[in-house]
């Protein structure tokens, strides 16, 4: 845990894979002996992503995120979600409230975000959400919602509009914090991972493995649901967004499968590893 955090201090931008490499040796138990880097570094260790020291072999591990796939839509799942969340930053970045509040937004997950409108919108929240800190009580809230006809269903609601289409509604809470946040909340039932969702990624790493680096084994890492950090956040968490998309339950796929790699996980991060290339 300290080589990688100290490598995560040095190469950030590799923070996000060395949080799940860590989390998926520590489910299954695997030790190594260091990470290697050629001259330029960890941050030029791609295709793959990390080769790990175990004993006398090198073992390539190329880490790749499960992807929720949404019907006709012509935007993943994962693109949506980015785009949801650059809104949320942008609401916390520009938000000045009279007192400190938690902003709950609650997203519509398989709803692209449109720029111009989401910009047009935001100003229009910010002031909405501003406007309603400078008379709120103590331990209240008010929730903002697009229609009428969804206002009957929260306590305090109030309609706004202007909210766009892949928000449900906008809880702001004065809970007597001395921080402002902004969260949110996502939906959906999370299906099984299956072969439909498996192959395209097989395809892809398939091709792209005949140009990665020579190694004893390589593995491929299959990362779904939400990777703790493995540094520590200094000072309080302004935002706060969870995922969805790349959520899946256990996986339902006829074991083992067959694949150019010699190993392919499942991982369920943080705990629950799935080797696919092993029988049941």
């Amino acid at each position: 845990m300290e080589i990688l955090e100290q490598l995560a201090m040095v190469t950030p931008k590799k923070l996000d894979e060395l949080s799940a490499l860590h989390w998926f040796t520590q489910s299954e138990k695997i030790e190594f002996d260091e990470i290697l880097t050629g001259e330029a570094g960890l941050s030029a260790e791609e295709r793959p992503d990390f080769r790990l020291r175990v004993g006398k072999k090198t073992i390539g591990i190329e880490i790749t995120a499960a992807q929720r796939s949404i019907g006709e839509s012509k935007f993943s799942a994962q693109q949506i979600e980015a785009a949801q969340n650059e809104f949320a930053k942008a609401l916390k970045k520009k938000l000045q409230p009279a007192i400190p509040v938690i902003v709950t937004l609650v997203f519509n997950d398989e709803i692209a975000v449109e720029p111009k409108k989401a910009e047009a919108a935001l100003s229009v929240i910010i002031d909405q959400i501003e406007g309603w800190t400078r008379s709120m009580e103590p331990i209240s809230g008010v929730t903002l919602v697009p229609c009428e006809d969804k206002a009957t269903r929260f306590p305090n609601a109030h309609v706004c509009p202007e909210i766009p289409k892949f928000l449900q509604s906008i809880g702001i809470y004065n809970d007597g914090q001395n921080f402002s946040a902004v969260t949110a909340s996502r939906g959906g039932i999370v299906e099984p991972f299956t072969e439909a969702d498996l192959n395209p990624i097989l395809q892809k790493k398939h091709e792209a493995l005949k140009g990665y680096r020579p190694c004893d084994e390589h593995w491929l890492l299959i990362v779904s649901g939400i990777v703790p950090p493995i540094l520590n956040a200094k000072g309080h968490p302004a935002v706060l967004l969870p995922s969805s998309a790349t959520n899946f339950a256990d996986p339902e796929i006829a074991r083992p499968i067959r694949s150019d790699f010699d190993r392919v996980y499942f991982f369920r991060s943080p705990t629950h590893a799935f080797n696919l290339t092993e029988a049941q």
